[in-house]
């Protein structure tokens, strides 16, 4: 069974990282990429607007490329290039801090073996307090873009987001919860070979095949946990 990626937030001597200036990861860098994003969006939204019009049809909320944010690469000069760690501290292989996602070297050359060139990972120097380079591994800013659409709809435990057409099945991408913990299922040919993803109606979320999980586990990778699971058919 694959699993929707959790971080093992109970994993002892989990580090803390910080802007050199001693300001939490997040915050100010967050709301700028929140804003980046959102203008991709728009960009989105008027292109199908443009495209519906000319077809003289019908504007449909649902018919814009809303996954466009997701896929987006976000612009270097955004994202972090030095943090701090407390000496001694530990920083798992993934590890989620403020909206970010931190890998290891590890851990992304497992990711570039099943999803080469679908995601992107920017470069952060780690050092702690005293200047000292983080000496366990490279790490780098995650972000995973691949968005693939591959639930099954009709999972016994698929919760559906309350909406005005709450049945799925008419063609509307109806998003669903998939951190509710109950196990729900995925078309194993909708993934082929992907190792993480995204879904398309459930963005937000870092699916794993189970062919990562357990590659991930035989390599010994650390700070991930299964927060719901899925059967892949």
């Amino acid at each position: 069974m694959g699993a929707v990626l959790g971080t093992d937030i109970f994993e002892a001597d989990n580090a803390n990282l910080v802007h050199p200036d001693g300001h939490s990861v997040g915050s100010a860098m967050a709301d700028d990429i929140e804003q980046y994003l959102d203008g991709i969006k728009g960009q989105a939204m008027v292109a199908y607007a443009k495209e519906v019009m000319a077809k003289g049809g019908t504007f449909s909320v649902y018919g814009y490329d809303f996954a466009a944010p997701f896929r987006a690469e976000i612009p270097e000069d955004m994202l972090p290039k030095k943090l701090l760690v407390d000496t001694g501290a530990k920083i798992p292989d993934y590890y989620s801090n403020f909206g970010f996602f931190f890998v290891s070297n590890a851990f992304k050359m497992l990711v570039d073996e099943f999803d080469a060139d679908q995601h992107q990972f920017s470069p952060v120097e780690i050092v702690d307090r005293s200047g000292a380079a983080y000496s366990r591994s490279d790490y780098f800013v995650f972000n995973c873009r691949q968005v693939l659409n591959t639930v099954d709809e009709t999972s016994e435990n698929l919760e559906f987001v309350a909406s005005s057409n709450p049945k799925p099945g008419d063609g509307d991408p109806i998003p669903f919860t998939c951190t509710s913990g109950n196990p729900f299922r995925v078309f194993k040919d909708k993934i082929g070979d992907a190792g993480l993803w995204q879904e398309l109606r459930c963005l937000r979320a870092t699916f794993a095949s189970e062919a990562f999980w357990q590659e991930a586990k035989a390599r010994n990778l650390t700070g991930m946990m299964r927060h719901t699971d899925f059967e892949e058919i």
